[in-house]
């Protein structure tokens, strides 16, 4: 009985996603992120992660991206589309020297990869923010803190 309830999860999960990709297709990013959603609470899976991440860069919500891109990576080092996508948003971020090593690890991982190279070279003398501007967001439930936030200053030495 629980292996039929597990698989039939998975199945739904797995029909979530498709019907994502359906709406990415069709440039539904809001939907589309919605199926993803959906898919997620089902089954964690890096590629859904993923693909999450890239309708959050398409809707230049780049924080919600990095957090998708970052678990995905966490997930699975090997994924090579969320380590660009991570890259991608620690770039709009601001965080320029931590994209570069993101794509660093793209480039290596996958010498093919044509964005990744244009990206790492355009990096190669940029240098991060200094003041990072994020904006409020919901954390995905399994990495939300449990504390409630504080106010702290950082000085940079």
């Amino acid at each position: 009985m629980q292996a039929s309830t597990s698989s039939s999860a998975d199945d739904e999960a797995e029909r979530q996603r498709q019907r994502g990709n359906d709406f990415f297709k069709k440039r539904l990013y809001n939907n589309a992120i919605d199926c993803y959603s959906r898919a997620l609470d089902m089954h964690v899976s890096s590629v859904v992660l993923s693909n999450r991440a890239q309708a959050y860069l398409n809707l230049h919500k780049f924080e919600n991206a990095y957090i998708d891109a970052n678990e995905a990576v966490a997930l699975n080092p090997n994924n090579v589309k969320a380590l660009y996508r991570r890259a991608m948003a620690l770039n709009k971020l601001g965080l320029k020297a931590r994209a570069r090593l993101d794509l660093e690890k793209c480039v290596n991982k996958d010498p093919q990869n044509i964005e990744a190279k244009k990206l790492f070279e355009s990096l190669k003398n940029a240098v991060d923010k200094d003041v990072v501007d994020v904006t409020c967001f919901q954390k995905s439930e399994p990495i939300q803190s449990k504390n409630p936030l504080i106010k702290k200053h950082i000085q940079v030495v």
